[in-house]
């Protein structure tokens, strides 16, 4: 997951975090720990997401199914 990618998104869409908060029906402790990365979105809160910022099937794979790949 991508959260500045999110963010931006969010931003460009003229919003801010605490609409898609609302949207998805999330919580704000929740809604930091997942933009910290210490828990994921559901499938649910990413399809909602999804809808409620018009996102391209392309934005959707940018932000949330980034590869985390470990450099040597």
């Amino acid at each position: 997951m991508n959260p500045n990618l999110l963010r931006a998104a969010i931003a460009s869409k003229g919003l801010k975090q605490v609409d898609v908060i609302k949207a998805i029906g999330c919580t704000y402790s929740g809604w930091g720990r997942r933009m910290q990365g210490a828990t994921e979105f559901t499938r649910s809160e990413i399809n909602e997401i999804y809808h409620f910022l018009q996102l391209t099937k392309e934005e959707l794979t940018e932000i949330f199914f980034t590869a985390k790949v470990k450099v040597l």
